[in-house]
């Protein structure tokens, strides 16, 4: 099975490292330039397995995204990172109303997002086994 990861960040270089580092575990992913961007793509991509999201983008921001994707019902069972510059506890708990799985700050540690991934697609597919 294929596992696509969606990532949706306005910096380059962060899309660049997180593929890089995803890809080499046999993720294949789909990038978006910003929250915008993101929206389409997400709903282009609705066999994706994670979304990873930044929050601080131009046009729309990840919180903004991660809650219209979810009024919008895409992709509402599909799990949701944030992968972001901000720690506040507003945002942290606004994210978790919005059912965001795991918070990540960046720069991130890749083993750390590799093992996050890899623990809530185990726990997807045994939800599906059960």
């Amino acid at each position: 099975m294929e596992v696509k990861v969606i990532i949706v960040d306005d910096s380059q270089t962060l899309r660049t490292q997180v593929k890089y580092h995803l890809e080499g575990h046999g993720f294949k992913i789909v990038e978006a330039i910003d929250g915008i961007d993101g929206y389409e793509k997400i709903s282009e991509n609705r066999d994706a397995s994670i979304i990873i999201v930044d929050l601080n983008m131009p046009g729309m921001n990840g919180l903004v995204l991660l809650q219209k994707l979810k009024d919008d019902n895409i992709c509402n069972d599909v799990p949701k990172f944030v992968l972001t510059t901000e720690s506040d506890e507003k945002s942290k708990a606004t994210a978790r109303a919005i059912g965001v799985a795991a918070w990540f700050l960046k720069p991130f540690i890749p083993e750390k997002l590799i093992g996050a991934c890899e623990r809530v697609l185990k726990r997807e597919r045994q939800k599906k086994a059960s």
